[in-house]
């Protein structure tokens, strides 16, 4: 990405891009060298100054690649371990509706990775969990 772009800057769109769920790696190629500490706290994974060599930009690359590979292996385990959390409220959910103490009444998309998920206990009263996919915690919210 270029630092110099019409409409939003690089460095705009870097940090845009930093508050998606799984944000791509981003390689800054441009010709200001006067930018290169701004670059890197939007956690670029590079930066080349024009004109580019193509080692330099080989090595960019595969980057990237380690990069993407590893934020894979964590998305990976993050959904194992989210995964768990749900099936351990389940699991406590069956357990608990056999003796009448709560049920699982609805579960809805909470945005930015998260869930909500509205129980009644015992007695009526309503309790909200919020299930956050990034981390694959379960917690009480009320």
């Amino acid at each position: 990405m270029d630092i110099r772009m019409p409409v939003m800057d690089g460095l705009e769109t870097a940090r845009h891009l930093q508050t998606l769920e799984d944000p791509p790696a981003v390689v800054f190629c441009t010709a200001y060298d006067d930018h290169a500490l701004a670059a890197f706290d939007t956690n670029a994974v590079d930066y080349l100054m024009k004109p580019i060599r193509q080692e330099r930009l080989a090595l960019a690359l595969e980057k990237s690649r380690r990069l993407s590979a590893g934020r894979l292996a964590d998305l990976h385990a993050q959904v194992g371990d989210a995964q768990r959390a749900i099936e351990k409220l389940e699991r406590c959910d069956k357990q608990e509706r056999k003796s009448g103490c709560i049920n699982i009444l609805k579960r809805e998309s909470a945005g930015d990775g998260k869930q909500a998920i509205k129980a009644q206990v015992r007695g009526g009263r309503i309790i909200w969990y919020e299930y956050d996919k990034k981390n694959g915690t379960v917690r009480r919210t009320n």
